[in-house]
């Protein structure tokens, strides 16, 4: 309760009575039995549920928090690590903000819910996680497409009756790989200055997210498609007359011998590397 209470005391822009707020929620938490709601929090503390809905209309800045929570956390002697994924949350009904069709990695399948980014802080010798932000992904509707002027002047001469129909565009200009690389640039300023890696699953090997990930200074460990476009880089003698030669083929993951072995970690687990060239990524 010391450290909640010295990290409250470090933020800027909260009150006093905020202060006391956020003391009783964090340790109530950690007594409720069930769902975490402000009805079953009031049966679990002295505040009334309408206390509870008064103080959450209120900002409150969770991502300095954990920053400010983690470097008391940290070990610096340990490598330390970024990490970024989506978790799918199960969601009924129709009146919450930003219900849509996400993927549900534990189905297997795209399912009716809410989707969160996270992004976190890993220690990777003691293979604990701190989250630092947390970001719900928005529900984008597809964008209309342009009307055709050529279109609606035959529809015009056309004298029979046509239902109106709204074309929609299934790829929309701001998708979420847009919003997870805007997330990833909010929340870089938290990060531990040691962290020099972030690592994604393959979703995230796309361009839009590749470029967030440079800008931030950031190296990007992750994994790409089995079908993937990249090339060897060409390192034979070069043509003074024409323009040089960039690359030498399309890469066969299949064949090592153009690849460096670098070590063994244990039987039937080697690690070999090679710097190619991203046709997609450039």
């Amino acid at each position: 309760m010391n450290i909640l209470e010295s990290i409250l005391q470090q933020m800027s822009g909260i009150s006093q009575s905020q202060k006391k707020f956020m003391v009783t929620l964090f340790s109530t938490i950690w007594l409720v039995y069930g769902k975490v709601n402000f009805t079953n929090l009031s049966r679990y503390s002295s505040l009334s549920e309408k206390t509870y809905r008064r103080h959450f209309l209120k900002n409150f800045d969770f991502a300095e928090f954990n920053q400010y929570f983690i470097n008391k956390a940290l070990d610096s002697e340990q490598t330390i690590i970024a990490v970024i994924d989506c978790s799918f949350i199960d969601k009924s009904g129709k009146k919450t903000e930003g219900k849509a069709s996400f993927y549900n990695g534990v189905a297997g399948r795209p399912e009716e819910g809410l989707e969160i980014s996270v992004i976190s802080v890993v220690e990777v010798e003691t293979h604990l996680s701190y989250s630092v932000s947390v970001q719900q992904t928005p529900w984008r509707p597809p964008t209309e497409l342009p009307k055709n002027p050529l279109t609606a002047q035959r529809k015009r001469k056309s004298k029979k009756p046509t239902k109106k129909k709204a074309r929609l565009c299934s790829t929309p200009e701001i998708t979420r790989v847009d919003d997870y690389a805007q997330h990833l640039k909010k929340t870089r300023s938290l990060l531990p200055e040691s962290v020099r890696y972030l690592v994604a699953d393959g979703y995230y090997c796309r361009a839009k997210f590749w470029d967030a990930v440079r800008n931030s200074n950031l190296n990007l460990i992750s994994k790409l498609r089995s079908d993937a476009n990249l090339k060897y880089l060409y390192t034979g003698e070069k043509n003074k007359i024409v323009a040089p030669r960039k690359y030498d083929g399309k890469v066969e993951c299949n064949k090592l011998k153009n690849l460096t072995f670098i070590k063994e970690f244990k039987p039937g687990v080697k690690l070999y590397s090679l710097v190619v060239w991203s046709v997609s990524l450039k």
